[in-house]
This record gives structure tokens, C-alpha cells and sequence, in this order.
């Protein structure tokens, strides 16, 4: 029987001015949600060698989600699980927000409310279920001189690995701009023009790296 897994976190209740490792909290909330689905079909019974143990999917950016009736985020989620939200959709798929490129500059510049949704995928082959998961975003601009215009610092998820072969999807609501960095990074104003996504993930010692390109007009 396929395992399944789902957890939502609102907030980081503890990631507060004067809280966890004395790192400020962002003017829009850090909202992390994860799910996580047993091993897929097609996956070999055979996982890769211990020195690649967590290997990135996709990372997008895309619209974000209306709240289902519990107040939660509806996707995303895999299809075919006890979600409520995507219980009723034929399993081996993934929901998510449909990923735009072009966002307007002036509705992500808010620090209180978000205008899409960042999301990304990977796949723990790591076998320890009491390891944590650590993940971060951050987005720039520029080439040369980057300026960093969202960075949620390394987070705790709020849950340890799942085992073995689970493929696992994240996501964060976002919006750019001062405000929207956790201390001790300071965001600069964003800019019309490219701007580029990096989302990290660790878990143990193993870790993996996403990048997507949006831009801001």
C-alpha cells in the first residue's frame, strides 16, 4: 500500500522577531506546505548511490491557490490521496498553480499580501525518517550586482524525512520586495526585468538545488 503523507504549516508560529535563532520574521509570513507520496510506479527498487540521496524536480512559480473550506492552501497536492482537495482526481498526478513567467511588478511588491505561489519538487532517497528537512528560497535580480528581492532564510518544514523513495512537493506564497527577507538579509526594491528563483533542499547532509526564471514587468 502506497503511504501517504500531508502536512500544512502556517506561519512558523515560532520564527517570531525575538524567536528561533534570533531570525526575523517576514512582513508575509513564511508559509510552507508540504506533501509527500510513496514511491511512484515507475520507480526502480534499486535507489541511487548514498552520495546522491535528494534530486530536484521542477521549480516554478505559479498562481496562487484559493483557501479550501478548512482555510488551507488547495494545492499544491498529488492526486489519488486522502487530500480532500485532490482525493477525487485519478492518482499519479500533481496539482499545482498553472506556472506563468510574467507576473505584474506591481502586485508582487506587497509585504502582506502574496501574488503567486513558488513551488518545487524532489525526490528523498534518503532512509532516515528522523532526519529533518530544511528548505530556503531566494529570488534575485541582476547579473553583476544581484539584489536579493525574497529570501525566507534555511527553514525547518516542521517534518522529518519520510523514508526512502518519496517523491515530496513544497511550496511557499510569495511577494518581493523590502519586507519580504528574513533577517539577516535586507531586500532591495524589484525592478522591472528577469528574476531568478533558487530553492534549496536538505536533509542530512544531502541537499539539492532548483532554479526557474521569472520576470517582473
Amino acid at each position: 500500500m502506497t503511504k501517504i503523507r500531508m502536512f500544512m504549516f502556517a506561519a512558523l508560529a515560532a520564527i517570531v522577531a525575538l524567536g528561533v535563532c534570533g531570525q526575523q520574521a517576514l512582513a508575509l509570513d513564511t508559509h510552507f506546505k508540504i506533501a509527500s507520496i510513496g514511491r511512484a510506479p515507475v520507480q526502480s527498487e534499486t535507489l541511487p548511490p548514498a552520495a546522491s540521496q535528494v534530486h530536484e524536480g521542477v521549480t516554478g512559480m505559479g498562481v496562487a491557490p484559493p483557501l479550501d473550506a478548512g482555510g488551507l492552501d488547495t494545492w499544491p497536492c498529488f492526486t489519488g490521496t486522502t487530500d480532500a482537495d485532490c482525493s477525487s482526481i485519478a492518482s499519479g498526478g500533481l496539482v499545482i498553480g498553472v506556472p506563468v513567467y510574467t507576473w505584474s511588478l506591481t502586485n508582487c511588491t506587497s509585504s502582506t499580501a502574496a501574488c503567486g505561489q513558488i513551488f518545487w519538487t524532489f525526490e528523498t532517497d534518503v532512509v532516515s525518517t528522523k532526519t529533518p528537512i530544511d528548505v530556503s528560497i531566494t529570488v534575485t535580480q541582476g547579473t553583476t550586482t544581484k539584489t536579493t528581492i525574497f529570501s525566507t532564510g534555511t527553514q525547518p518544514v516542521g517534518a522529518n524525512n519520510p523514508g526512502a523513495g518519496y517523491i515530496e512537493v513544497i511550496s511557499d506564497d510569495v511577494a518581493f520586495g523590502p519586507g519580504d527577507c528574513a533577517a539577516p538579509t535586507t531586500c532591495g526594491t524589484p525592478v522591472a526585468g528577469p528574476a531568478t528563483i533558487t530553492v534549496t533542499t536538505i536533509i542530512g547532509k544531502q541537499k539539492a538545488t532548483g532554479t526557474a526564471t521569472i520576470t517582473l514587468q
